[in-house]
This record gives structure tokens, C-alpha cells and sequence, in this order.
């Protein structure tokens, strides 16, 4: 029987990315182990919504606000959370809070502190005034190996406390025989004859530009007509459409551009159920390192499309056939890949199915789930031991 333990996930964000999937499904796992899980997020956020709804513990983060070494004080309440919950390790989702948390933690040397990361770092955090922050995280998290430069690079963390884990997503297989008909009453179903390429769109987005090669890319693709096929972008988000900041430009530059019937929207449906209806998914965001709906995408039999970055490029390398990268904003070499895809789909279908046991190894809930639990047992274990140590020398 493992130790109950009490933990704090730290995840104050209005988004609704792969980071905030991963924090709801960090609590649930945890949860689901028996041990006490609290969320700290914005009040009201998609976040704190889906967590009320999964009935997990919430503490409101006091809104938006700088994480300037001035204004640190705004965040001391943290310390009371800290002795009321009894927390004994803190899972810190933004690297913006991590800075905060590591120095409401330097007097706590029984509390463990764990950083998740999965998007690129901007800045160098290697300067002496960072040091002894960086110094507090016992354990960093990432889903790929190949981000272990970055995080040692930007961050000055060890390698030995880098901890390559996956993401812990669901296994959804399009080419199993109970999920390759789904259900025939949704409105995809009157385009079974053309090619469905999917595509996520978070619900934050603010501007369209982003999109613009895709589009540019899906015009083309209108009149070559792949294998005598018409191409149809399904755009997906978790939250609806019309509550979407940029639906309405979205829908005046479909229109203005004669794309307005080659568009399908949807956010009834659960992303996960919709890519069983895609026949391609493409990835147009960078800033994740791996998106979990690419994985999902993968494990569900789904050749991909993705922007290039040094985790996408060793994705496919470690995995080879079951997709592309191409070079963000270049609507030429993503139209060159799409169309290579559905030329060959069956090809990529193939290499998929035989990379199905790797992806699951590396991605699957089960091994994340059982790993997550040692790292967090380890890194009490190791706190304790380091504090009976220092007690026993007189330095604490």
C-alpha cells in the first residue's frame, strides 16, 4: 500500500493547452491512486470548470498579475495553503509561478518541488539570481527525451533531475474494429467521400494569422484534388465556437477567400471521437514541445502533419512513415506533405499500426501513471534523507 501524499498542482493559466490538459490529468491519476489532490488555478478558467466537473479540490489564484521579484508578495498566501493542506509536494506548471513557488519553498526542505515543462523557453534563467531557485526543483518532467538540452540549457538543471515521462494520454485506435465506425448520425458522416484533415484550435487563439498558410495550403489542394478527392478542414475546438474570439474574422476570411464551404467547424463532439474521422491531422502550434492531441492522433492510427521543431523531427525519426514536418508558415511545403500523406495513406496507415506498442510504451496512461507515482515517492524519499543529514551535521 503506497503512502497517501498531499499534493498541490499549481497551474494558474487561462488557457486551454496541452500543459492544462496535463495538469487535469495529473489530478485525476493522483486522485484516482487515493492520495489528496488540490488544483490552484484561475478561478473560472476552462481549467478550474473541468476540474469542478472531474469533482477534484480547486484553490483560486487571485487573478492576473507580474511574478516581478517586487510583487512576489502577492502570492505569499501560498505559504498558508502550504500549512493548511498539509501539502508535501508542489507540481508547478508554469515557469512563470515556478520562480514564486521556489522561494515560498526555501524554508521547507521536507516539500517536494516538481516542474513540468512542455513548451519552448524563451529566456535564459541562468543568471546567479535564478540559481538558487533552480536549485529547489527536485525533479523536471518532460514528455521527450529530446528536450533534455533545452531544460539543462535554459534552466541549468541537472540531467539527473530530468525525467523523460511521456504524457499519459488515452489509447484511442482508429484501425480496431469497435472504433472504426463511429457514429453514423453526426454531420461528418455526408463527407465520407472526400479527405477530412483535422486540425486543434485552442480556444484562447486571438488572431487568425496563424492559420493563414493552412489555408493558402487547403486552396491549392481544392483544385488538384488528390486521388480525385476534394480536401475538407475540420477546425476543432474543446469550447464552442461562437464564444471563440476569432470565429468571427475567422468566418469573413473564409468567406473572402471562397473557403467558406471547404471549412467545417466542431466543438460538440469530444476531440479524441473526432479524429476517428479524420483521415489526417495536422499540427500548426509550435510552442508545445508535444501536443497531446498529436499523440492521440498517432495512438488512433492518424497520420500527422507538423510544424518542425527538434521533438517533432525526432518523433518521426523515432518512429519513421508515420508522418511529416514541415516549416512553420510555409504553405507550399505543407501542401506538398498533406498531399504526399493522402496519396500513400494506406502506406503511413501500416507504419503507424507497427509503431502502436512503442507510441503506447512512451505515451500510454498506464506507464505515465506508474512513473509519475515513483517520482513522487522518490523525490520525498530524498528530501527526507537530505534533511535528517543536514540535521544530524547541526545545519539545520
Amino acid at each position: 500500500m503506497r503512502k497517501q501524499m498531499n499534493i498541490l498542482f499549481i497551474c494558474p493559466s487561462e488557457f486551454w493547452s496541452t500543459v492544462e490538459r496535463t495538469a487535469l490529468r495529473d489530478c485525476k491519476l493522483l486522485k484516482e491512486e487515493g492520495h489528496n489532490v488540490f488544483l490552484y488555478c484561475l478561478q473560472d478558467s476552462y481549467l478550474d470548470l473541468q476540474a469542478k466537473k472531474h469533482e477534484l479540490k480547486t484553490i483560486a489564484h487571485p487573478g492576473r498579475f507580474s511574478t516581478s521579484f517586487m510583487r512576489w508578495r502577492k502570492l505569499g498566501h501560498l505559504t498558508d495553503i502550504f500549512d493548511d493542506y498539509k501539502i508535501e509536494i508542489v507540481q508547478c506548471y508554469d515557469i512563470h509561478m515556478l520562480w514564486p513557488v521556489s522561494f515560498y519553498l526555501r524554508n521547507r526542505p521536507l516539500m517536494s518541488l516538481i516542474f513540468s515543462h512542455n513548451v519552448e523557453i524563451q529566456k535564459n534563467y541562468r543568471q546567479f539570481w535564478y540559481r538558487p531557485l533552480v536549485s529547489r526543483i527536485d525533479v523536471t518532467l518532460i514528455p521527450n527525451r529530446e528536450m533534455v538540452e533545452s531544460v539543462v540549457g535554459a534552466l541549468g538543471v541537472p540531467p539527473h533531475k530530468i525525467e523523460d515521462c511521456g504524457l499519459g494520454v488515452g489509447e484511442e485506435r482508429l484501425y480496431e474494429e469497435q472504433d472504426s465506425n463511429p457514429d453514423q448520425g453526426h454531420f461528418l458522416a455526408n463527407f465520407s467521400d472526400d479527405w477530412l484533415m483535422g486540425c486543434y484550435i485552442g480556444a484562447h487563439e486571438q488572431k487568425v494569422q496563424f492559420l493563414h498558410p493552412l489555408f493558402h495550403a487547403l486552396k491549392v489542394l481544392k483544385r488538384q484534388r488528390p486521388l480525385g478527392r476534394t480536401c475538407k478542414l475540420v477546425l476543432i475546438s474543446d469550447k464552442p465556437w461562437d464564444q471563440s474570439l476569432i470565429y468571427p474574422d475567422l468566418r469573413n476570411y473564409l468567406v473572402d477567400n471562397g473557403l467558406d464551404q471547404d471549412v467545417l467547424f466542431e466543438s460538440k463532439t469530444p476531440v479524441i471521437k473526432l479524429q476517428r474521422w479524420m483521415d489526417l491531422w495536422i499540427g500548426v502550434r509550435s510552442f508545445e514541445a508535444i501536443e497531446d492531441y498529436t499523440v492521440t492522433a498517432l495512438l488512433g492510427g492518424l497520420p500527422m502533419v507538423l510544424t518542425r521543431s527538434t521533438t517533432s523531427m525526432e518523433l518521426i525519426r523515432q518512429n519513421p512513415g508515420v508522418g511529416h514536418t514541415y516549416k512553420r508558415y510555409d504553405s507550399r511545403e505543407l501542401r506538398v506533405r498533406v498531399t504526399d500523406i493522402l496519396e500513400r495513406r494506406e502506406e503511413f496507415t501500416r507504419k503507424i499500426e507497427s509503431s502502436y506498442e512503442k507510441l503506447k510504451e512512451q505515451f500510454g496512461v498506464e506507464t505515465y501513471k506508474d512513473q509519475l507515482i515513483k517520482i513522487f515517492s522518490k523525490s520525498l524519499t530524498k528530501r527526507l534523507r537530505f534533511y535528517r543529514k543536514k540535521k544530524l551535521s547541526g545545519r539545520v
